[in-house]
Order: C-alpha cells, then sequence, then structure tokens
C-alpha cells in the first residue's frame, strides 16, 4: 500500500487544543451529544456555585471584623 499525500476522509478535522477549554464547544456538536454536555455542564456550573456560596458565605459571617483589619 502507498502513501498518498492527499487525506480522503470525510471527516472534519479533530479540535484544535485552544478550544478544549471552552464550555460552549459541545453546542455546534451531534445532537446525541447534547446530553453528554448538559451533564458536564451542569456539573461545572454546581461546582462554581458551590465555591460561590461558600465565599460569599465567609465574607458575610466576616464581614464585621474586615474594618479592623485595615491599617
Amino acid at each position: 500500500m502507498r502513501f498518498s499525500p492527499t487525506i480522503t476522509t470525510d471527516r472534519p478535522p479533530p479540535p484544535t487544543r485552544r478550544n478544549s477549554f471552552n464550555p460552549f464547544a459541545g453546542l455546534r456538536s451531534k445532537p446525541d451529544d447534547s446530553s453528554f454536555f448538559d451533564i458536564n455542564c451542569r456539573r461545572r456550573i454546581n461546582h462554581i456555585q458551590r465555591r460561590l456560596d461558600c465565599y460569599l458565605g465567609e465574607i458575610s459571617r466576616n464581614n464585621s471584623t474586615l474594618g479592623a483589619n485595615r491599617i
């Protein structure tokens, strides 16, 4: 089998590494990937929301001592 320099596949090229962190990358994929994207997106949102709630709780608990720490 000889090597041919032309690519004869009708598949699109694989996604570049630059776009791998994009949370909206799954929106333009095939319909059967939408549930997988949905699960990942919800998991990421829940994780961020938990951290944000914890952070805001820390701020509200420490709000009375914030002014005393400044010089």
